[in-house]
């Protein structure tokens, strides 16, 4: 990968991922970086034109890369062939995200399809990450991931993004109700989890801690609304070595 894809960069955007990414094996680890690299690409799309149409052939430019080009002479794409080819459920998975991307691709906003694309997209990242760190073939509810990816989802979102929220509080309160059900009916299942997958899940450690946050920021919002870097290496540390609680 080029310079662009360090460590550092990752930090920058997606600091609970690339502290997650660093509980894994260190054979594991680029993987992961390069699954976040193309999320980090595919995310790009919409702010580099505000036609919806170029949006789209930008997107589907990495649907042919990845499936029918072989790299289309794209550095990301040819490695992302070469390091997953081989993991064909993993590898096929990957339609998965640009399907996802896909959808955001609109002009059209609201509050609840940024909040549910916001999920889905979450969705996608830990069905990837678990698929990509299993060693079993066994499948998983996909109603796990779905859950994952709206306590995740939803929970960073009205953390960090509080303000977008701030003039529609029946929006706001529903979404925080659907964002805490959904962490409270996986709650067991991650308490049982097998430490081998923690990585691929690991930011659901910082579901509680965002929402008390979302529930503790003032409504002027004149102060930091997201968690101290220090502070959410430390959740994650102590989830990747104890396991979440």
């Amino acid at each position: 990968m080029n310079d662009i894809y360090t460590t550092q960069h990752f930090l920058q955007i997606d600091f609970d991922r690339a502290i997650s990414a660093r509980f894994v094996p260190a054979g594991k680890r680029r993987g992961m970086h390069l699954l976040c690299a193309l999320d980090m690409e595919l995310g790009k799309i919409r702010y580099q034109t505000s036609d919806p149409l170029l949006r789209r052939i930008r997107t589907q430019f990495w649907r042919e890369a990845l499936f029918e080009t072989s790299g289309a002479g794209h550095k990301l794409a040819s490695i992302l062939i070469e390091h997953f080819s081989e993991q064909t459920v993993l590898f096929n998975k990957l339609e998965n995200m640009i399907c996802a991307f896909e959808k955001r691709q609109d002009e059209d906003f609201s509050l609840a399809k940024l909040f549910y694309d916001n999920c889905e997209q979450q969705v996608v990242l830990f069905d990837l990450y678990w698929t990509y760190l299993s060693t079993s073939d066994a499948l998983v509810n996909t109603r796990f991931f779905q859950q994952c990816g709206l306590a995740y989802g939803g929970a960073s979102l009205l953390a960090t993004e509080k303000r977008q929220f701030q003039n529609n509080k029946r929006d706001m309160a529903m979404f925080y109700d659907q964002t805490q059900d959904a962490f409270t009916s996986i709650r067991a299942d991650l308490s049982a989890l097998d430490p081998s997958l923690r990585a691929a899940i690991l930011p659901l450690a910082l579901v509680a801690p965002y929402l008390d946050l979302f529930q503790r920021s003032d409504k002027a919002l004149t102060q930091s609304i997201d968690l101290h870097p220090a502070r959410k290496a430390w959740i994650l540390w102590r989830a990747a070595r104890k396991g979440f609680r």
